[in-house]
C-alpha cells in the first residue's frame, strides 16, 4: 500500500521521484557553492544587498525565525472554519 500524504512513515507527502529530482538539482549545481558565497560575502560590503544578505545568511544558517500569525477573527473575535469537500 502507497504512504498517503502527511501519514506516518511519509509526513511531507514527497514522493521519490521528487526527491530524486531535487537529488539530481543539488548535484548539479554543487560545484557553484563556492562562487555562490562569494557573491554572499561581496553582497555583505554593498549598501543597497547588505540587509538582505545578511538574513539569508542568518536564515540559512540558524533557521528561519518563527513568523507569527494572526488567529483572531474580526475586532479579534473568534474565527470560523469551514471544511469543503472538494
Amino acid at each position: 500500500m502507497p504512504f498517503k500524504k502527511g501519514q506516518s512513515g511519509n509526513p511531507k507527502g514527497q514522493s521519490s521521484a521528487a526527491q530524486n529530482k531535487r537529488r539530481i538539482a543539488a548535484e548539479m549545481l554543487a560545484d557553484l557553492l563556492p562562487r555562490a558565497k562569494e557573491v554572499y560575502k561581496e553582497m555583505l560590503y554593498e549598501d543597497e544587498n547588505k540587509g538582505f544578505a545578511a538574513k539569508e545568511i542568518f536564515d540559512r544558517v540558524c533557521g528561519k525565525a518563527p513568523q507569527a500569525i494572526d488567529l483572531g477573527g474580526e475586532d479579534g473575535g473568534p474565527i470560523t472554519l469551514v471544511i469543503k469537500d472538494i
